[in-house]
């Protein structure tokens, strides 16, 4: 591998050899190090005598910053239509990384969700049957990375990724998931893993601690001008969702049951180690934004629908 000041490669700045082996699906990651702060690079692979596509990217700004732009993306799902929105991404030069905030992938079958049109698009998922073993989900992510377009936008940029559900099961908490029995599927515990460690092996990120690979939530610094706390609603803290459904009975829905459940300040969604990481982190950045990079919505929507005739 060689990364390089100029896309012909005239100025390398690091090299290296890595090797891709079977217990990582054959994917490779590589740090180099000693590169400078707010600077565009670019990078390519050399294997077997065959260079890859050069790749771009750019390294966090330090000190005084008075601008950063991001695009921001989530709930890619392969069969349900093309990924025309990275293609954009990827022709802009104007942008410092990409934050993707889950559903990176679907867990579902051919059959699934949104898969009406995906024999008439030529999206048909594999593998055809619903993810489960950590093979399922290898075979997923790949397939994701053969499309052209998320090729294009990864090349072009550099991506900060957390996961939502999609990537496990829909409606995923910390002991299960809507889609997941664990009578016919196995256990939780398992397809969690697998997903997790399919996860790491195709996405840019690292491990902070290699044997807790379910801690995802980290931050990065845009100089003093913003921390992007990159957060994990879903899988280290999450308390199984209500349903409204649980609150009707023969008298009808119950409201105090269900506003004393849903107030309860017991209930956790990132989990009490998570919350307390994240406070540690917004008291020690000096930066004037503070930027929580996860999934659930933080205020009011209004939904407004309107007719033809």
């Amino acid at each position: 591998w060689e990364v390089a000041r100029d896309r012909e490669f005239r100025e390398v700045v690091a090299r290296g050899v890595a090797v891709a082996r079977a217990e990582s699906d054959f994917t490779v990651k590589v740090d180099a190090s000693a590169l400078r702060s707010a600077t565009t690079y670019f990078y390519r692979f050399n294997c077997l005598g065959l260079n890859s596509p050069v790749g771009r990217t750019r390294t966090l700004p330090r000190g005084s910053v008075e601008q950063a732009r991001l695009a921001v993306v989530s709930c890619s799902n392969y069969p349900a239509g093309f990924f025309n929105v990275y293609a954009k991404i990827a022709e802009r030069d104007d942008l410092d990384a990409v934050v993707h905030l889950g559903d990176y992938i679907y867990e579902y079958d051919a059959a699934g969700y949104a898969s009406e049109q995906a024999q008439q698009l030529g999206r048909v998922v594999e593998p055809a049957n619903e993810l489960l073993s950590l093979g399922d989900y290898r075979a997923r992510h790949a397939q994701d990375r053969r499309d052209l377009d998320a090729q294009a936008m990864h090349a072009a940029l550099p991506m900060i990724a957390v996961w939502d559900d999609h990537e496990i099961a829909n409606d995923a908490w910390t002991g299960g998931a809507e889609n997941h029995s664990e009578a016919t599927e196995g256990t939780w515990a398992a397809r969690r893993a697998a997903a997790i460690q399919a996860y790491h092996e195709w996405m840019p990120t690292r491990l902070a601690d290699p044997t807790r690979p379910d801690r995802i939530y980290r931050s990065f610094d845009f100089g003093d001008l913003l921390s992007l706390h990159m957060l994990d609603t879903r899988v280290v803290g999450r308390d199984e969702q209500l349903q409204l459904t649980q609150f009707f009975g023969a008298t009808g829905f119950d409201g105090a049951a269900f506003a004393s459940a849903i107030g309860n300040p017991a209930r956790q969604l990132l989990g009490g180690e998570q919350t307390a990481w994240l406070q540690t982190q917004l008291a020690r950045s000096p930066a004037l934004w503070q930027v929580l990079g996860q999934q659930v919505l933080m205020g009011q929507a209004t939904r407004l629908a309107y007719g033809t005739d």
